[in-house]
């Protein structure tokens, strides 16, 4: 008879304590979102500032010169070429080393 009341004592003591702790973590949670939910309705994200375009209304006194039109021609050329060299040099490739190593003893 003892046995069974202190059973049961036990088990109304576990449901009490299983309640408290779920209600613990449920309310934890609530206000872990209500904390975000405030945090988001308080601070807006702010909207980016549109940047002025500047024209430019006169080039440079060299854009047409020659010798500057040249070099450009040139450096096109160049990178060009770098464009279609190939680096890796597929072709390539180290012997095989097929050697039969015997060791005495």
């Amino acid at each position: 008879m003892i046995k069974k009341a202190i059973l049961k004592e036990q088990k109304l003591f576990a449901i009490i304590l299983g309640l408290i702790v779920i209600s613990l973590f449920l309310a934890i949670i609530r206000v872990t979102f209500l904390y975000q939910w405030l945090e988001r309705k308080v601070s807006p994200t702010p909207k980016p500032t549109p940047t002025p375009i500047r024209k430019v209304a006169t080039p440079s006194a060299y854009a047409t010169d020659s010798a500057v039109l040249e070099i450009e021609a040139d450096l096109k050329a160049i990178e060009n070429d770098l464009k279609a060299t190939d680096l890796r040099e597929t072709g390539l490739q180290p012997p095989v080393l097929d050697m039969e190593v015997e060791f005495e003893e």
